[in-house]
């Protein structure tokens, strides 16, 4: 075990596999909380499972599993296969080139894929395309501004301070863009009566029946909408 401090709050880093797994599993219940402030009308999109504390974690949580069965996991099946049949194609297409591969790029890209097409229900064309939106946003969220590491300084050595500041800061672009695509995916489907079971199809469940997403994150991202 290593002792660190995070500005005054003192920090314990387990390296013991069985301690961590304790902590993870038979121990969850009493080390739920991530430690972190969640401000939720500055960053709406800060209140995902990773963030939460117990208290809206557990409902979160139980309001997203029905999208992660295995039942759901098959029907997504036949996207994924699409996507790999795409991932086929493009390897055989720098193949004839014959030129070094970027495996990591490579993957990052089907996985885009796989993801706009199996959470989103859109087509984030990451492989066919260099330049597809999506998959810049997705480098954006790892890639560090000198914004983000103002936001970041702020909100976790003077978070009163950020509290107050926050509403100033503009909101940042990959925010817009992802809370765009939600809104639209879903406005999308509302219109075309489009049901395909997925991470959409849920929110617009929650949409429909608001009781449902009393303390739970995502009901900020409706919000948003409404602006």
């Amino acid at each position: 075990m290593i002792g660190i401090f995070t500005a005054k709050t003192p920090v314990l880093i387990l390296r013991d596999p069985n301690l961590i797994k304790d902590v993870l599993i038979k121990d969850f219940s009493h080390f739920a909380n991530r430690g972190r402030t969640i401000f939720e009308k500055i960053e709406p999109l800060s209140q995902h499972l990773a963030a939460l504390e117990l208290k809206r974690w557990r409902p979160l949580r139980i309001k997203l599993s029905p999208v992660f069965t295995s039942g759901k996991l098959k029907e997504m099946f036949s996207l994924i296969s699409e996507c790999a049949d795409n991932l086929i194609q493009y390897m055989e297409k720098i193949a004839s080139k014959n030129e070094p591969v970027e495996c990591r790029d490579l993957t990052a890209k089907y996985t885009t894929d796989v993801i706009g097409s199996c959470a989103f229900g859109i087509e984030t064309n990451a492989l066919s395309n260099e330049n597809s939106e999506f998959r810049r946003m997705g480098r954006k969220i790892f890639a560090p501004t000198w914004k983000s590491m103002l936001r970041n300084k702020l909100r976790d050595f003077f978070p009163w301070f950020y509290q107050m500041l926050g509403y100033v800061l503009p909101q940042t672009e990959v925010d817009k863009f992802f809370i765009r695509v939600v809104v639209e995916t879903m406005d999308y489907r509302e219109k075309n009566n489009i049901i395909r079971n997925d991470f959409i199809d849920t929110l617009r469940e929650l949409k429909k029946h608001p009781e449902k997403m009393a303390n739970i994150g995502m009901y900020t991202i409706f919000v948003y909408r409404n602006y």
